[in-house]
């Protein structure tokens, strides 16, 4: 079932937030994850339909990046 979330919402997942997780979790340790790569890979997924780019400033770039799984059966909880 979609949620909704009012204005104001605040708990979306954010590149850096999504960078800090990956970084913390020592899964990858073969090479170092930077915003510009996962960045890429959110790109792909937004092209794809798999997620939705919000903005949380007026003038919109990546670095307020947002995202929304548009995937129901999805286990990523934004």
């Amino acid at each position: 079932e979609d949620a909704i979330y009012f204005p104001g919402y605040t708990g979306y997942a954010t590149l850096g937030k999504i960078v800090q997780c990956i970084q913390e979790s020592k899964l990858i340790t073969e090479v170092d994850v930077e915003e510009a790569d996962i960045r890429q890979i959110l790109d792909v997924l937004i092209f794809e339909g798999k997620i939705v780019r919000l903005f949380s400033g007026a003038i919109p770039d990546s670095d307020t990046m947002d995202i929304i799984d548009t995937n129901q059966d999805s286990q990523f909880d934004p």
